[in-house]
């Protein structure tokens, strides 16, 4: 790269040059026609940049200011387009001498042994004499002319400076670059009249769109070479086949704020083969497989043709497919059969190499493929008859898996796609496979099938990704071939091809990947080449990967949870959740079910922690309406349970631990009217009297100890409140009656109980009994009290929902703030226990809308529709990390986001 920048700081020192010369000397007309600088620029060009008008270019440049900043982060590709002004100064220059404005081309050269060379030719409508040169150049630097074929080289130093440059003045255009040997290239190409280059010339000028404001050619038999040059010398011959892709593309650049957008058309003359002719005959499907690739893909390889089946074997006839040949006559030797007569006949007219970013255990990537079937059960079958031949072969059974209500099959031969369809498929050397929507999905691995599964259950596929509907629209709805690449993703998958140099050289640049967006190249073929066209977006991706956040689906909808239990092997919080098949879900902190059993029955109320054994391992313990359960962290249920219980229950269970020592208390209201105290067993406590109220209890018991004394609350749905001791004796007589609002929960707030009654009014209970009954406004029978931090100051607000009405107050009953929304709140809201970067606090969920609102301190809520959910969610802080975490539950995925 640094022969680009040195080439670069003396081009703009002669573009000075030349512009000071034309600014005061009249040209001579020429009788010799000038030529266009595609006729002179040698054949080894493997890439061209051409602007045939840079006026028209470089505003567009200006407007398309976040590519510009992306462009300019690179101090090479900066610095050549400062030369790019400099010649257009100069033609302001230039055009008062009645010549029109000059067309500016860069070109890269191959000049052998992994090298290149650039030159910059500036092509005029007139020819320019020499020895006006020879002045201008004597002005600002010293020179020497030598000749070479009747034209003269200026090898020219600009004024201190030491490098060499050569430059010569061939028909009507002016060439510079540091390389001798290429200048001579040009001259001596442009003694030969090449019938050949006429031809391609003329037909490339013509494909260039005479709109555009810059074109790009593209010369496919060297362009290979400039990638290889930055790869490692053990991929050159996978590199070598890009050759046989076409021979010309020529791409018009147009550019706007946010996308850079290249479209023209590649071809080959008639004589040579390449690949895109191979697709001629068929017709380009509509693409289809954006909403069945996980959103977190980073690279595609599409392929799509309309009978499938006759294009792969056609292709097969041809010299690309050799190896692919000579595998299948192989594995039709030792297996007595045709294995592509079981995949090729069922592809319909999509095949597609995705990868994900997402390791395997090696730390390689994981891939898929997709092919699209005619009718799945017939590919199914066909499928498992060439399986069934492979294992009578090997002598092994057909062994199935079944995940998320998906058989995940496995082919017993290894590389077998590889072998089908070419070195590209290389990184599945086994074959796994499901399928689903009309596709086969085949995988290296059966981790990389169920990451496939969750991905497309939770419908986090491309086509829903945030801000790729955007991109998606620049993109043609049809395609023969296509490669996709996010290139947020792509350089962790492109890496280990570079060389060292190419490493060495994109650490010290500045220019950074990341800043780009989505990547797509399209071609649709026809009988004379094939349209092309490359998007590439600069809008952020918001995909962000984090192990903390994830999405899952079970295999039915969710019925109960989520709720949190402690894994004592990790320390860290787990999930549990139940479907309506009553089926039990234990899910780790990244999302991975540890495992799925069938109860009989699912929970009232949130399942409690215990440690049953007192060896610091935890169970957990819940109860349906008609017994009790409990099951460790295997899933197995713990001796004596389930307990049936002796009528059923009416609210959820309580567990006590009265002195911390374990000796755990488990308290159950029943349809009996009673409330039954058990022991961690299951068994009855004795001593306990059977307290029982006027009406059901339908809440949990609460417990409180104020001064070494035990609180037991026991609340029926009439307002009755009984304040017990540990066997269920009335502690103390409230020397006030209150009638107790049964959607407020107690809370101990000084040394006192306090919740709210009916009217709304907040009562305060000491430990004598007495009360203290204060009104801070009217609000409904059906009003929420909760105490919440809100500020983060570690004191407990009071706020109150009423209908659709938030209010907080302090605890001098100031109104902090109330707020109004669109719906009434029949949904608990949630502390979020801390204050999130964006100073939340409170979180609730707006049923109307289905959305997550975010709330702080001073009552402002914010709208989350990023965050999937229900009614049914929890904040919980990871043990390890203290992150916040927000789990929700809708249908059958549970969500877990990271929200610090």
């Amino acid at each position: 790269m640094k022969f680009i920048k040195s080439l670069l700081y003396i081009i703009i020192a002669v573009i000075v040059l030349l512009g000071l010369y034309f600014a005061y000397i009249k040209y001579t007309q020429i009788s010799k026609q000038p030529k266009d600088a595609l006729y002179i620029i040698p054949n080894n060009a493997a890439l061209i940049f051409g602007a045939a008008d840079y006026s028209k270019l470089r505003p567009e440049l200006n407007a398309a200011y976040r590519i510009w900043d992306i462009i300019e982060v690179d101090n090479n590709v900066s610095l050549l387009f400062a030369t790019m002004d400099s010649v257009w100064n100069t033609t302001k220059i230039i055009s008062k001498n009645n010549l029109s404005k000059p067309k500016v081309y860069y070109s890269l050269h191959y000049v052998g042994n992994t090298k290149f060379n650039s030159l910059l030719s500036i092509s005029f409508d007139k020819i320019i004499p020499n020895e006006n040169i020879n002045k201008l150049l004597n002005t600002i630097g010293k020179y020497s002319i030598s000749e070479y074929e009747d034209n003269d080289i200026y090898k020219f130093q600009y004024i201190n400076t030491e490098d060499n440059y050569y430059i010569a003045n061939i028909i009507g255009n002016i060439c510079i670059s540091k390389n001798e040997s290429l200048i001579k290239k040009v001259i001596g190409e442009q003694k030969i009249e090449s019938e050949n280059k006429a031809k391609s010339i003329k037909q490339i000028i013509k494909i260039a769109g005479k709109n555009a404001s810059a074109n790009i050619y593209i010369n496919h038999n060297y362009f290979y070479k400039i990638i290889s040059s930055l790869s490692e010398n053990k991929y050159s011959n996978t590199i070598k086949q890009l050759k046989q892709f076409t021979q010309y593309s020529v791409l018009d650049i147009k550019t706007n704020s946010d996308n850079i957008n290249l479209n023209g058309y590649s071809y080959s003359a008639d004589s040579i083969p390449s690949r895109l002719k191979t697709y001629s005959q068929y017709e380009a499907p509509t693409i289809n497989i954006f909403e069945n690739i996980p959103s977190n893909t980073s690279f595609i390889y599409y392929q799509g043709a309309n009978e499938f089946n006759k294009f792969i074997k056609q292709q097969s006839k041809t010299d690309f497919n050799v190896e692919n040949v000579a595998a299948i006559k192989k594995y039709k030797a030792d297996l007595m059969t045709d294995i592509s007569k079981y995949f090729y006949p069922w592809i319909k007219n999509e095949l597609a190499l995705c990868y994900l970013n997402k390791a395997n255990n090696d730390g390689s990537p994981q891939s898929i493929v997709l092919m699209n079937s005619y009718d799945l059960k017939e590919t199914g079958k066909s499928l498992h008859e060439l399986n069934s031949i492979i294992c009578n072969n090997k002598d092994i059974t057909i062994e199935t898996d079944t995940y998320r209500t998906f058989v995940i099959q496995q082919i017993h031969i290894p590389y077998l796609l590889p072998k089908l369809f070419g070195s590209a498929f290389s990184s599945l050397n086994e074959t796994y496979y499901i399928t689903t929507n009309s596709y086969v999905v085949f995988a290296n691995s059966k981790a990389s099938i169920k990451n496939y599964i969750n991905s497309i259950l939770v419908k986090k596929t491309l086509a829903k990704r945030k801000g790729f509907d955007e991109f998606r629209e620049a993109l043609n709805n049809e395609s023969h071939i296509m490669l996709y690449a996010n290139a947020h993703f792509i350089s962790n998958l492109t890496t280990p091809y570079w060389n060292k140099n190419t490493i060495s050289y994109l650490d010290k640049s500045n220019f950074d990947p990341n800043k780009f967006g989505d990547v797509c190249i399209q071609f649709i073929v026809n009988t004379n080449g094939a349209f092309t066209s490359i998007n590439i977006s600069t809008n952020d991706i918001e995909e962000k990967v984090n192990s903390s956040s994830w999405q899952l689906a079970l295999d039915y909808n969710i019925k109960a949870g989520p709720f949190i239990i402690k894994d004592h092997n990790t320390n860290e919080n787990n999930i549990l959740v139940f479907d309506e098949k009553n089926t039990m879900y234990r899910i780790n902190s990244i999302g991975e079910i540890k495992w799925a059993i069938p109860v009989p029955e699912l929970p009232i109320g949130t399942p409690k922690i215990v440690d049953y054994y007192k060896n610091g391992k935890y169970q957990f313990l819940f109860n349906s309406k008609s017994s009790m359960y409990m099951y460790d962290l295997n899933g197995n249920s713990v001796e004596n349970f389930p307990v049936k219980l002796e009528s059923e229950a009416t609210a959820p269970l309580s567990l006590i631990d009265y002195d911390n020592k374990r000796n755990y208390r488990i308290l159950i209201p029943l349809n009996d009217g009673a409330i039954h105290n058990y022991q961690i067993d299951g068994s009855i406590t004795n001593g306990w009297l059977l307290p029982t109220l006027p009406s059901h209890i339908t809440t949990t018991i609460q417990h409180f100890s104020i001064n070494n004394k035990d609180f037991i609350l026991l609340c029926d749905t009439s307002g009755n409140v009984v304040f017990s001791n540990r066997k269920g004796v009335a502690r103390i007589e409230t020397k006030l009656a209150f009638t107790n609002n049964i959607r407020t929960k107690f809370y101990k707030y000084n040394n006192q109980l306090i919740t709210t009654d009916i009217a709304g009014r907040v009562i305060s209970i000491g430990k004598d009994g007495s009360i203290k009954k204060v009104l801070y406004r009217d609000f409904s029978p059906k009003h929420r009290f909760y105490l919440f931090d809100i500020n983060g100051d570690k004191k407990k607000e009071f706020v109150f929902y009423d209908k659709n009405i938030v209010y907080a107050y302090n605890d001098k009953q100031q109104l902090l703030w109330s707020k109004k929304f669109d719906f009434d709140f029949s949904i608990k809201p949630q502390s979020i226990g801390n204050i999130l970067k964006d100073s939340s606090s409170i979180i609730v969920f707006n049923n109307n809308k289905n959305v997550f609102e975010f709330g702080n301190e001073s009552g402002v809520f914010t709208k989350h529709e990023e965050f999937l959910g229900s009614q049914y969610f929890l904040i919980y802080k990871a043990t390890k990390s203290g992150d916040t975490h927000l789990i929700s539950v809708k249908d059958r995925i549970v969500s877990n986001y990271l929200l610090n």
